[in-house]
């Protein structure tokens, strides 16, 4: 997610009328003992999300919001701002929809308390947008990064760690989406900015670096991807820590590289690592691990493992489909793989109806012409060849290609790793 607000330190007095001095001294006492367990609570989750342990900092962002409230009434910015942490956690655990409660609520009050145009108000707008991406809601993220950018730039000083995000996300967004020159343009901007504004191993660097690398890779630019990924990879294991999700997606991506360049062992041992980090801090059930487990479902069968390259993809589509619903990105890049494996099993129908499935979700979410559609036209004109379907099969390469050639560097053919996502 993006950054995060900091509780901080609250000066309590009491004013007590018509009490005796012990009693008042005792009521600003509790105060005060009050006030000193937010500031501990704040010290506290600030710990537990730079180490990933997002469900242990949910429930602390869950107390620290009940004990604000007490303390300062509903309409406080402290409690928005905790509002907008049990957000992120929530976000972190994929309880997207608890997270654009408490991520609206945050937004309301920080616009009516401090502003729209202030950082606090803007980092709420990028959290809210954020979950709405998870969530594949793109037009009601978009109008939120578009503001938030905006707001940021009317800084006094625009270039910022705030700005830098407001550009990241939003050219993460348009890479979603398909729009590869827009993401290219937000993404490096958001790079340079953040760059500028932060320490060179801050770790707000790396979901930057994996997502501009996932943009070359879109692009089968991979000599510019893997630098950015193995700069990622450092910066996540100095400043998260090696067991970090964060740190886990970054050796995804990177395994991806390695199958890429047909380096199966290395890609492997990667893919599995970052599953075992993933399942100890996020759970088998997570929808990031399901990236990984789609992931080295295709690394086997790439390298003819049907077996398990079935009963890994079958794992991921229901993690995701759980998760998601039946209509989201990553329910049609598990069914497309699927596709893939049954192709290979020579189940031509199943593998032609699993295709014509994700296709049709991606056509829901984007349009006609994003490059995934192409993708998956391109092997559908392969199953439709292999079962004797050749004018059809003419048809689905011809439309694939018409759509390829709208973009001015020629997108890979295959699926790139949900990793920025």
């Amino acid at each position: 997610m993006n950054p995060q607000f900091q509780t901080r330190r609250i000066v309590a007095a009491a004013v007590v009328f018509g009490v005796s001095a012990s009693t008042a001294l005792a009521q600003q006492n509790a105060l005060l003992a009050k006030a000193n367990r937010l500031n501990r609570f704040g010290e506290q989750y600030a710990q537990l999300e730079q180490q990933g342990k997002y469900k242990q900092a949910a429930a602390i962002a869950s107390q620290a919001l009940s004990l604000s409230k007490s303390l300062l009434g509903e309409e406080n910015a402290i409690v928005a701002s905790w509002l907008n942490n049990l957000g992120n956690s929530c976000a972190e655990l994929a309880r997207y929809q608890d997270a654009i409660d408490a991520n609206k609520k945050a937004l309301k009050l920080m616009e009516k308390l401090i502003g729209p145009d202030e950082a606090p108000t803007i980092i709420c707008l990028n959290n809210l947008a954020s979950v709405y991406v998870e969530m594949a809601k793109y037009d009601d993220a978009l109008p939120l990064f578009q503001r938030a950018l905006e707001s940021a730039m009317k800084s006094a000083t625009p270039m910022n760690s705030t700005t830098a995000a407001c550009l990241a996300n939003l050219g993460s967004l348009y890479m979603e989406q398909g729009k590869y020159d827009l993401a290219k343009d937000h993404m490096e901007r958001g790079l340079q900015t953040q760059e500028k504004a932060i320490d060179p191993d801050d770790g707000k660097l790396v979901k930057i670096l994996v997502n501009l690398a996932a943009l070359h890779e879109a692009q089968n630019q991979f000599d510019a991807s893997r630098p950015l990924l193995d700069r990622a990879l450092k910066i996540s294991e100095k400043s998260l820590g090696p067991e970090h999700p964060d740190t886990a997606l970054c050796i995804n991506a990177i395994a991806l590289d390695q199958r890429l360049q047909k380096d199966f062992d290395k890609a492997r041992s990667s893919h599995e690592k970052a599953l075992k980090i993933l399942e100890k801090s996020l759970g088998k059930d997570h929808p990031r691990t399901a990236i990984v487990v789609s992931d080295l479902a295709e690394l086997n069968r790439v390298q003819g493992n049907l077996a398990p390259a079935l009963e890994l993809q079958q794992r991921a589509l229901k993690i995701r489909e759980q998760v998601y619903g039946s209509d989201h990105p990553s329910v049609a890049a598990s069914l497309y793989r699927f596709a893939k494996v049954r192709f290979a099993q020579n189940n031509y129908d199943e593998a032609e109806a699993l295709c014509q499935r994700a296709i049709k979700i991606e056509e829901k979410l984007f349009g006609q012409s994003h490059p995934d559609i192409a993708r998956m036209l391109t092997t559908l004109a392969e199953i439709y060849q292999a079962s004797g379907q050749l004018k059809v099969a003419s048809a689905a390469r011809d439309r694939a290609a018409s759509i390829f050639k709208s973009y001015s560097r020629a997108p890979t053919d295959e699926l790139i790793s949900e990793t920025h996502r």
